[in-house]
This record gives structure tokens, sequence and C-alpha cells, in this order.
């Protein structure tokens, strides 16, 4: 499973966060194997595919999300496959009126 915390106040809308995963997508050929930040194991290419349709499925599905609270705040959490994303009503609000492509 892979975890993606994306509700702190430094964090970029998801539209900024859908153009940096599609760049990296243009790089696949090339790419190997994807050494995460945390966690010991590195991730298959097919990693950035899983997170570009869970950001458009977070758009489709946010009203099932819970709220939760973490060490850092709450939080809305949002599974999809074996994806689960973090994320604050603030960049979800921004999402849904300005897109995420």
């Amino acid at each position: 499973s892979y975890n993606i915390y994306y509700f702190n106040k430094n964090c970029l809308p998801f539209r900024i966060l859908m153009s940096s995963y599609k760049k990296l997508l243009t790089y696949k050929d090339y790419i190997e194997l994807i050494f995460p930040a945390h966690g010991k194991n590195p991730l298959s290419v097919s990693i950035i595919n899983n997170l570009i349709e869970s950001l458009k499925d977070i758009i489709i599905n946010y009203s099932k999300d819970p709220e939760i609270k973490t060490f850092i705040g709450k939080a809305f959490q949002h599974k999809y496959k074996d994806t689960e994303i973090l994320y604050s009503e603030k960049i979800l609000n921004e999402a849904l009126c300005s897109g995420i492509e």
C-alpha cells in the first residue's frame, strides 16, 4: 500500500501535483524504479498511473471519504486500489473550483 499525506498548510493544489505526476510519466521509459523518501522497497513505475487515477477518483468520490484526526490535524482519507491519500478540505475545495488538470 502507498500512503500520500497531502494536507498540511504548505501543500500545493492537486492540479500542481497532477501536473508533476504527468511530467514524471513522460519519463517512464527511462525510469526503472522509484525510491520513495519513506519505506524500504523501491516502487514500480506503474505507481505513477495509480497516483493519477487516485487524484481523479478523489474528485468523483470525495463525499464518501471519512474525516480523520491525525497527529498533524484533521484530514480526509481517500482509498483507491492500494493507495491512501490524506487531504485537507482546503485542497479539495480548490480542486473542485479549479479542477485538477
